[in-house]
């Protein structure tokens, strides 16, 4: 059984020996003694499933929550197939797996992908033909807080044509006054024009909702970190 990590952490790829004569083929897709080894841990296995697809399938996508999350072992008896594994990881790692290779597409904000660029890693913004989702940046004033008239006049000024075009421009964020002439260079890398029209917002109804829940998932994720 030969072992190799991949480029993700906890990531491995197993290629068992065959052995074929005139009867057919033999191989041992996995081996815990070599697995236990490798990751430290035994499997433990909880269910088995067995897929047959046609040339071009593609399946999923799968969501394993946290706690308690989910270890999968994939084998490809016959024919080939391209596994893709989705992770969350701090941004300084995820830029270096696009910069090394080692990851060649994922989610990353334009702001983030403008910096990768701009240190001539091979990356592009990339927008889906039905719209993308609307990341609103928001400035909020604090109810019966110090200083009110200076934070009006602070949201006034990150409003002004200037700052607005300064702000696509540094921090690639689409301008929200509708007044703001962006050149062709800027308006690639931000939501501008038509792009606007078909950006789509998330309800935040649900949201509000489930937020006590929703919170204390978060704070059990975050807390393991």
């Amino acid at each position: 059984m030969r072992v190799r990590e991949l480029s993700i952490a906890g990531v491995f790829e197993f290629e068992p020996q065959s052995f074929g004569d005139e009867r057919g083929l033999f191989t041992a897709p996995f081996q815990a003694d070599v697995f236990v080894s490798t990751v430290g841990h035994p499997l433990r296995l909880g269910q088995t499933n067995h897929s047959v697809s046609r040339r071009g399938t593609i399946r999923g996508v799968h969501f394993a929550d946290t706690p308690p999350g989910q270890a999968k072992y994939i084998y490809c008896p016959r024919g080939s197939m391209l596994d893709v594994l989705t992770f969350v990881n701090p941004p300084a790692q995820l830029d270096a797996l696009f910069a090394t290779g080692g990851a060649w597409i994922g989610f990353n904000g334009s702001a983030r992908i403008g910096e990768l660029a701009a240190r001539g890693v091979p990356v592009a913004l990339a927008n889906p033909k039905e719209g993308s989702v609307l990341n609103p940046n928001q400035f909020v004033i604090v109810k019966n807080g110090p200083n009110a008239d200076l934070a009006h006049k602070f949201i006034d000024f990150a409003l002004a044509l200037e700052a607005q075009h300064d702000i696509a421009k540094t921090m690639m964020l689409g301008p929200v006054n509708k007044n703001v002439k962006l050149e062709p260079e800027i308006a690639a890398t931000v939501p501008y024009g038509d792009a606007v029209a078909k950006l789509w917002a998330i309800p935040q109804d649900p949201i509000n909702e489930d937020m006590s829940e929703l919170t204390l998932r978060w704070t059990s994720v975050v807390s393991k970190k």
